[in-house]
């Protein structure tokens, strides 16, 4: 089944009790990096399934996923970068 970019969703669930984390995700660059942590480390995740519509599920040490929010890029760095485009 072929879903639209709206309908491919990533979900996280933190769990506080016992300290996981499960991802279900449809976005093929976070399934290789999931995927390819737990090649390296196989005590720390576990993929629990898939779907048909391509979506991966994996369970892993809730330390072991971060979220990082960036901050937009000042005034100085946007100029900058649209000097930069210019340029190409």
């Amino acid at each position: 089944m072929k879903l639209s970019k709206q309908e491919r969703e990533t979900l996280i669930r933190w769990d506080e009790e016992n300290g996981s984390a499960t991802i279900y995700t449809h976005n093929p660059k976070l399934q290789n990096k999931l995927l390819r942590f737990m090649e390296r480390h196989p005590t720390m995740a576990v993929m629990t399934g898939y779907d048909a519509t391509g979506a991966m599920n994996f369970v892993m040490e809730k330390k072991r996923l971060a979220v990082y929010p960036t901050e937009p890029p000042s005034e100085q760095q946007a100029a900058q970068e649209r000097m930069r485009q210019r340029r190409i």
